[in-house]
């Protein structure tokens, strides 16, 4: 049987003519067996031909391939053996052909043959073999290099979690912030964005009802509570230095509105026996405040990615406890009930993209 392959190999082209990389990947069996993964040198050469875009070359190469498939036992009995699966060492050759897609993408197109040594024993094998895939490489035409923006507006998108490393308070956030750039080191704008939490507290939620005949009914449940919240704040930024690589400061201020689900384990709003209806809904709007500090990595000449680690202080949005007193079927009810509460300040880490746009560049010049 043949096999198919999956590989991406990464290197470089010295000039117009070689090629040197390394590459990786798996040989999918297309009957029954385990892949094996292949690590190879490749080593291309090109022809490129006056007339046309076509390119014609070769490719030479050489690697070693690992049997990903264990030993395998036949027979059975005092006839029973084990077969070692082994491993190869692999050359392959054969002429190519590169089709331009664009002036970044390239086509390539092989057809040769492969060969296969075990790395013990006899038993090499041969096969035909055809590759095709994409290549994707510098354009060959230089562009005029952009100068660094000291103003302009600002686009940032990025993403984080919310309380890294503990299992009871768990999340993720995330946000799109449109900031103006000032000078080199001050940023200043609004974002939008949301945050997502799961909590946990043992026996978070404990309710006590006393009927006036003397029977006593108790209930307790661990709180286990999903939270997700909109978030609309004011941000203000600092670079420290104007390199490519700089330290910062940041801080973000505004309103969370809040989404909870199930607090109180309830069955029905409506219900004057229901905890909800002894403790009240939590507020579902608050503020917040997060500081913070991180470092920032020019990428391109307007373009920075931006790695931030602070914390976000916010009042919690529980933490109650209520009494009632009702009348069913009757009887009549005492209804205590608390809920511990739900802080919604923590740590958090964030990884940030900003581009600096061309658009008010010249305000206020």
């Amino acid at each position: 049987g043949g096999s198919i392959s999956a590989e991406i190999g990464i290197g470089k082209r010295f000039n117009k003519n070689f090629y040197w990389g390394i590459g990786t990947g798996a040989f999918i069996p297309t009957s029954d067996g385990d892949p094996s993964i292949p690590l190879t040198s490749d080593f291309k050469v090109y022809f490129p031909l006056k007339s046309t875009s076509l390119t014609l070359g070769g490719i030479i190469r050489a690697g070693y391939v690992f049997n990903t498939s264990g030993d395998i036992t036949v027979g059975s009995g005092k006839y029973q053996t084990t077969v070692e699966v082994l491993n190869n060492i692999m050359i392959q050759i054969m002429p190519t052909l590169e089709i331009p897609l664009s002036k970044r993408v390239d086509f390539n197109l092989g057809v040769g043959y492969t060969h296969f040594v075990p790395t013990k024993g006899s038993g090499s094998s041969g096969a035909f073999s055809m590759r095709t895939g994409f290549s994707f490489h510098k354009s060959p035409i230089r562009k005029p290099k952009k100068p660094t923006r000291d103003r302009g507006m600002q686009v940032t998108l990025e993403g984080g979690k919310v309380n890294f490393g503990s299992d009871e308070y768990d999340g993720g956030t995330g946000a799109l912030v449109f900031t103006y750039k000032f000078n080199p080191h001050i940023n200043l704008g609004i974002g939008f964005g949301g945050d997502f939490v799961s909590s946990y507290a043992e026996d978070g939620v404990k309710s006590l009802k006393i009927r006036d005949d003397g029977n006593v009914y108790h209930y307790n449940s661990d709180l286990d509570v999903s939270i997700s919240a909109v978030k609309i704040f004011a941000r203000g930024s600092y670079r420290l230095t104007d390199r490519r690589f700089s330290p910062f400061v940041a801080c973000d201020a505004g309103v969370r509105i809040y989404s909870i689900n199930d607090l109180y384990g309830y069955d029905a709003a409506d219900d004057n026996s229901t905890i909800e209806y002894v403790l009240g809904k939590p507020s579902s709007m608050g503020f917040f405040a997060a500081p913070a500090i991180g470092l920032s990595l020019r990428t391109t000449n307007n373009s920075y990615l931006e790695l931030k680690a602070g914390y976000s202080f916010a009042p919690g949005i529980s933490g109650k406890k209520g009494e009632a007193e009702y009348d069913t079927n009757s009887f009549h009810f005492i209804h205590a009930a608390s809920c511990k509460p739900l802080k919604m300040s923590a740590p958090f880490i964030s990884l940030g993209f900003t581009h600096t746009f061309k658009w008010g560049e010249k305000w206020g010049k």
